[in-house]
């Protein structure tokens, strides 16, 4: 699931997922452990960086007849130490539960003589905005463990650099429902078009198939985004598959511009890091 720019929810073991996966899909079991689990279980000493791509990513890959595994973020992602640790300890927590889950099914597989379907993860962090008091980025990841298809969903990482911690997109604000209450017209239009464009038809109004209502906002992974050393002055509205359509439709991704009335709905240390779009 995801939420005010939160991101995927980690379960462990076997999984239904989603409802409508269990309903539509033969109840796909694919999960993926988050920043929070990471957070939890993170070793007490550092965790050494793993090995950096030409193009300056930062990668941990594993390859394996059971597991392909591969989790990135930026290089500049590494200028924050405490983002630098965040990122470090959830790849390697997401990558020893991969391996963990992938052998224990595959000696399933194997004393019940029944064929093995290999293992795949990969989490890929990217940079959305960089401001003097926030750091800003997204992350789009796809799981499968031997289900009926993969799973795919996003998350939001924001980061506070004068208090040197990760905040919620709901943070930056006094009131957060009542900043969000407006955002949801402009929202909701948007989801529209992007349905109508996938669909090649309108979304009937009133209708009352659940791929067409229009899912909560405050459902969804929000990431601040802006132009490279600007002002942030976008929300990417990031959704998930079965969110807002059909498996076959795939993902959602929104940009909603910043107005002036959302900026000083905000914290007075955080106005300064956006302008209206």
């Amino acid at each position: 699931m995801t939420g005010f720019g939160g991101g995927f929810h980690p379960v462990r073991g076997w999984i239904c997922g989603f409802a409508f996966v269990a309903m539509l899909a033969g109840c796909a079991k694919d999960v993926a452990p988050d920043l929070s689990l990471a957070a939890e279980t993170a070793p007490s000493t550092p965790v050494a960086l793993p090995p950096i791509a030409e193009d300056g990513t930062v990668m941990r890959i594993e390859d394996s007849e059971a597991l392909s595994f591969k989790y990135s973020w930026p290089k500049e992602a590494e200028s924050e130490s405490g983002i630098a640790a965040l990122l470090r300890a959830a790849s390697a927590v997401a990558r020893s539960e991969a391996i963990g889950q992938a052998a224990e099914d595959q000696k399933t597989a194997s004393a019940n003589d029944a064929p093995f379907n290999p293992h795949s993860f990969e989490k890929g962090w990217k940079v959305e905005g960089d401001t003097p008091a926030l750091f800003s980025l997204s992350a789009e990841f796809y799981v499968f463990t031997g289900g009926a298809h993969g799973m795919s969903g996003f998350e939001a990482l924001l980061w506070d650099r004068k208090a040197a911690k990760r905040i919620a997109f709901v943070d930056l604000f006094q009131r957060p429902r009542n900043a969000l209450e407006p955002l949801t017209r402009s929202y909701c239009q948007a989801l529209n078009a992007e349905r109508a464009r996938k669909r090649g038809q309108t979304v009937p109004m009133g209708s009352k198939d659940p791929f067409d209502a229009c899912p909560p906002i405050t459902g969804q992974v929000i990431v601040p985004a802006g132009d490279p050393g600007a002002p942030l002055s976008r929300l990417r509205v990031l959704i998930g598959p079965y969110e807002a359509g059909p498996y076959a439709e795939g993902s959602y991704e929104l940009s909603l511009p910043v107005t002036r009335p959302l900026i000083q709905a905000m914290k007075p240390a955080y106005r300064g890091a956006f302008r209206a779009g």
